[in-house]
């Protein structure tokens, strides 16, 4: 109760006095009503906060030891990439989203092809020496020396990309050299999109998806992608282009059935407005059965089929395929959990390469080096096989897996390739992980071939890496840093000294070591940031036809920094920061550097659940972006990309 007292000196209190004291008062009750509404509320969005933070740890890949972990406890340097996260950082496609990858350079070639540089390490053919995986199952095209489509891929239709950087061959033998990518479609969710933008843009797909209890799963995606002016180098005058991607995925009980398949099609106007068609056909298999032989031991076999139809520039065609038989065994004993696999194929390929068309009347020289001389390579069938035994080990807070493979191919070559790697889970906080691994590559169908004879002096490019990564790992943020050396030995050149056609020799060494660092920070449930940047210092030794010196074209340093926010329900703002170094050209010469801006802004409304309106910039600010390719023997190709692309695009998922 009030005292008398008190309310008798509010009597004789002044008009100004009593006016403070009740603005006083006001604010005090407000201030203690928002804090019990905030608690309220609060409540409510530390829990929506834990379950969005919850979901981005549960990151779980089979990609490194093919028994499923956490990304951060696996042996090796895992990145796992979701498809929403690199569509709202703007990434139109998969080869778009491995720019965020520490370590990886994406590229394009004047025809708009798709390559990767990993670790500054410059492969100009078969995708920069990465095995390219969908939904774990390989299009075997490396032997034909091109670049696969499938990276072109839509994100759209993408759950997830998981990255190995680094050799892989352990797990995943001939081609896994520098790295390994496998994507993963989305099998859980329904939509539909059309999308339209510069350059004469026309996209649309289907992705559908549906479950029957736990025995029976089915997904189907569709899509195809045309353009007028395709992302090609602005040199180009002519460039049309039109590609279709389509993935199958059947789960009945313990069978599965995988396909996917990718047709590509560009037609460009180079130097002196010759005309060069491309033509890219690639299908992929696999019917795979699970069982368990008694109690512990899980078993699976599988019977797979890649087949490859390409043509390039009107001097190279290729044709080939691979059939594969393979089964593997899990199981634990004590504190042991193996892995133990075989694998038996053939495969087989038709090649031609034809000397380049005349140039026209008053258009630029060839290149300078030996001409092409036409070759034909019909029918090389061989026998491939493979063996490997892999034991995890658990020894409390340490894991250590031990592992060998070994790989035959019938007359090329034959290798054991090991693995070391440990991981020590210090505590939920902090890890260190360190491994020794790794990869190899046999020779192209040029390569392999001389004079319609088996190149049988070529033996396997051979890759060996040691890595130590630390990771530090909180609910809400993320730091990692790696640093890594790699040599390559028995390099694949071409040693124009021998005549034509030429031949491949193994001959040199590369020299690689460098340090990645990644962060990432999730502010609440609204906003998203990371950033990366990696340094790479790379020497090449025993060059045919250049100077010894740095690895040509390379960056030495990479850099990523994006940020996602969504401040409402409905709208979701990206960008993506992309800076690329300074590279060595020839002689030392130094080309510059180039950052790229890419945005993307996404509208959810409210009156229309599963709508969504989407808008991507690339390349935002217009930059001079300019790729470079390092081109035996000893020439360095600049290509310019530095177009800004604007699309709009209308998803609907069920």
């Amino acid at each position: 109760m009030v005292s008398y007292r008190y309310l008798a000196v509010w009597e004789r209190a002044p008009a100004k006095v009593k006016w403070s004291v009740l603005m006083k008062l006001s604010m005090r009750w407000l201030a203690l009503g928002l804090l019990l509404a905030g608690a309220v509320q609060a409540q409510t969005s530390e829990e929506e906060e834990l379950e969005a933070l919850l979901a981005l740890l549960d990151e779980e890949t089979e990609i490194a030891t093919q028994t499923r972990l956490n990304a951060d406890y696996v042996p090796g340097v895992v990145t796992v990439l979701r498809g929403e996260d690199v569509a709202a950082l703007g990434a139109r496609h998969v080869l778009d989203a491995l720019a965020l990858v520490p370590g990886i350079e994406a590229l394009r070639d004047d025809i708009g092809n798709a390559t990767l540089r990993v670790r500054g390490i410059d492969y100009f053919e078969n995708s920069g020496q990465v095995k390219v995986l969908v939904n774990g199952l390989s299009y075997a095209r490396e032997t034909a020396g091109q670049n696969g489509s499938v990276m072109l891929m839509p994100i759209e239709l993408v759950d997830r990309i998981e990255v190995i950087r680094g050799p892989g061959s352990e797990v995943y033998g001939d081609f896994a050299f520098a790295g390994l990518v496998n994507i993963l479609t989305k099998e859980d969710r329904s939509l539909a999109f059309a999308q339209g933008g510069g350059g004469g843009l026309r996209s649309a797909g289907v992705n559908l998806s549906h479950e029957s209890g736990e025995d029976f799963r089915i997904n189907l995606g569709l899509a195809r992608f045309a353009a007028d002016d395709l992302e090609a180098a602005t040199t180009t005058s002519i460039a049309d282009e039109e590609r279709y991607f389509g993935h199958f995925n059947l789960y009945y009980n313990d069978f599965s059935f995988k396909v996917s398949a990718v047709d590509r099609s560009a037609i460009q106007s180079g130097r002196g407005n010759v005309l060069r068609p491309r033509e890219d056909e690639g299908l992929a298999a696999e019917l795979r059965y699970r069982w368990t032989l008694g109690a512990d031991v899980q078993m699976q076999s599988w019977l797979n089929y890649a087949d490859n139809d390409m043509q390039n520039n009107n001097t190279l065609f290729f044709a080939g395929s691979r059939r594969e038989l393979g089964s593997s065994a899990t199981w634990r004993r004590g504190k042991h959990r193996f892995l133990a696999q075989a694998s038996y194929g053939r495969r087989d390929y038709e090649s031609r390469i034809l000397p380049p068309p005349p140039p026209p009347p008053g258009g630029p020289p060839p290149p300078p080096g030996p001409p092409a001389v036409a070759r034909e390579l019909t029918d090389r069938d061989r026998t491939v096989a493979s063996a490997s035994l892999q034991d995890e080990i658990e020894l409390g807070s340490v894991t250590l897996t031990l592992g060998a493979r070994y790989d035959w191919l019938e007359g090329i070559d034959q290798r054991i390739t090991p693995r070391l790697a440990a991981v020590w889970r210090i505590n939920d906080q902090h890890a260190l992980k360190t491994q020794y691994t790794e990869g190899f590559r046999s020779g192209t169908a040029g390569a392999e071939n001389f004079r319609n004879q088996i190149n049988d002096q070529l033996d396997y490019e051979v890759m060996r890496t040691a890595e130590l990564q630390y990771i530090y790992r909180r609910p809400e943020t993320s730091f990692k840093a790696t640093l890594y050396a790699a040599e390559v030995d028995d390099r694949h050149q071409v040693d124009p000294s021998l005549g034509a056609p030429p031949i491949s020799v193994n001959f040199g060494t590369v020299d690689s070591h460098g340090i990645e660092l990644e962060w990432w920070r999730q502010f609440g449930t609204r906003w998203r940031a990371l950033a990366n940047v990696s340094f790479q210092d790379t020497d090449a030794q025993g060059n045919l036809t250049t100077i010894d010196g740095p690895s040509f074209a390379q960056a030495e340093w990479l850099a990523n920094l994006g940020l996602i926010a969504t401040p409402t329900e409905q709208w979701t703002f990206g960008a993506h920061l992309n800076r690329v170094g300074e590279r060595t050209i020839l002689d030392g010469e130094k080309l510059g550097g180039y950052t790229e801006l890419n945005l993307n802004a996404s509208y959810r409304p409210s009156w229309a659940e599963g709508l969504e309106f989407r808008g991507t910039a690339r390349n935002a600010l217009d930059s001079d972006v300019t790729y470079v390719f390092f081109l035996p023997p000893g020439n360095v190709r600049q290509l310019a990309y530095d177009e800004r692309r604007l699309s709009l695009e209308v998803i609907w998922g069920w």
